[in-house]
């Protein structure tokens, strides 16, 4: 997974968006986890695996 500082994000957006094609991408903010990007077309295929597994995420 690779890790960008947040900064580095909002300075090239579309670059970052590039990335998540190679995998996930860690943000970070002060050396804090903030969030993770992934794909639309992994985010689609972990809700299907969580619904198929009657977890609930609160999201579709």
């Amino acid at each position: 997974m690779q890790t960008l500082d947040v900064k580095n994000v909002e300075d090239d957006f579309d670059d970052t968006l590039s990335k998540i094609h190679d995998g996930h991408v860690q943000i970070v903010e002060d050396g804090k986890r903030v969030a993770v990007m992934i794909s639309a077309e992994e985010y689609k295929e972990t809700i299907k695996f969580l619904n198929s597994h009657n977890i609930s995420t609160g999201f579709q």
